[in-house]
């Protein structure tokens, strides 16, 4: 009987019927043991206390059922929140993963358009198709980011508010970047620039500043070329160094007449290149004169060592000071006219 009861009811039946056998059994044989006791009060008071007893019992007994499904229903809420936190948070990361693919994408397009743009223009043009490419990429790249954000604040108000600050930051950045490329400049043109043949292979250029720069300037870039108007460019070469305001061009073809200009750089482009003077320069050297004469191999000899000894001390610390007082013109050509004396006094001596 007891295993037909189990199946057809629940468990709680189960249980309060199993007490309620157990309460009866106790009862029966309190009954039986008591029954030759022919007090009738007692055996009532007896009854009574019994019936208490089982009451308590079968309270007792509710109370840790009642404990038991708490405890059940507070775990299983507690799983439920779990697993819907970490679905918010996965989704939130799956969103910013997005948006920085978003920005890389549009900031490689932006830069790959911005080359591309540069290689078919000059070098003016290129900086202000770079600094448009980048001002359509960002505006890009404001709109992605807005339109994330609202999303984002609409369907996630209250759980993504972190991810949702974030991403006003790198906005205000973003505008940040934008205001100072906007107003970038490129730095003004040196004042002057003077072209002089050091070798056959060689040229010096020597750059007059321009001290009234509203930016800095950080290099000198100088191009050369066989056509006046450089439609076609032979090379070109930059300076880093700023100190001497001397530029040292090497490796260049001898006997070829080249035209030179030179122009300042700063962190965002360079400046409109300046001619250099005089405009056109032939590369040669005291070797290529006419009528020399049998037999002065040994002078000849002589006079590329002095020339090789001054090309190596040109640079020096001592050469740099002791040309600062020849900066007039008219010392110039008397220096450039005595170093020609010597020449032709170690040739004819």
């Amino acid at each position: 009987m007891e295993l037909d009861i189990q199946s057809k009811c629940s468990m709680f039946h189960y249980l309060e019927f199993l007490v309620n056998s157990h309460i009866l059994q106790i009862i029966c044989s309190d009954v039986s043991r008591r029954s030759t006791d022919g007090d009738h009060r007692t055996k009532r008071h007896n009854a009574i206390e019994i019936v208490h007893r089982v009451v308590h019992f079968r309270s007792v007994i509710l109370f840790f059922l009642v404990c038991y499904l708490i405890i059940i229903i507070t775990i299983i809420i507690t799983i439920i929140i779990t697993i819907i936190i970490t679905i918010i948070i996965t989704i939130n990361v799956n969103v910013v993963c997005e948006l920085h693919k978003i920005a890389l994408k549009l900031q490689r397009q932006g830069s790959f358009e911005a080359i591309q743009k540069r290689k078919r223009g000059t070098d003016e043009n290129g900086n202000k198709l770079q600094r448009k490419a980048v001002k359509s990429n960002m505006i890009s790249m404001f709109a992605t980011v807005i339109k994330t954000i609202d999303e984002i604040k609409c369907s996630y108000a209250l759980e993504n508010e972190k991810v949702y600050r974030a991403l006003n930051a790198h906005l205000g950045i973003l505008e940040r970047m934008e205001r100072v490329i906007a107003n970038v400049e490129v730095p003004k043109p040196p004042e002057a620039a003077k072209v002089e043949t050091s070798s056959p292979t060689r040229v010096t250029i020597y750059v007059t500043p321009n001290y009234n720069q509203t930016y800095a300037v950080i290099k000198y870039k100088v191009e050369w070329s066989k056509y006046p108007d450089f439609s076609s460019m032979l090379g070109s070469y930059i300076e880093m160094d700023m100190k001497p305001n001397t530029i040292t061009v090497s490796g260049l073809t001898t006997g070829m007449k080249l035209y030179f200009r030179v122009s300042a750089g700063g962190i965002y482009g360079f400046s409109s290149p300046i001619s250099c003077n005089p405009e056109i320069v032939e590369l040669s050297g005291w070797q290529d004169v006419e009528g020399k004469k049998d037999g002065w191999t040994e002078h000849f000899a002589a006079i590329d060592s002095l020339t090789d000894d001054i090309e190596k001390h040109r640079q020096s610390l001592v050469w740099t000071r002791g040309m600062k007082s020849c900066d007039s013109l008219t010392t110039k050509i008397i220096l450039r006219i005595f170093r020609k004396l010597l020449y032709l006094c170690i040739i004819y001596i």
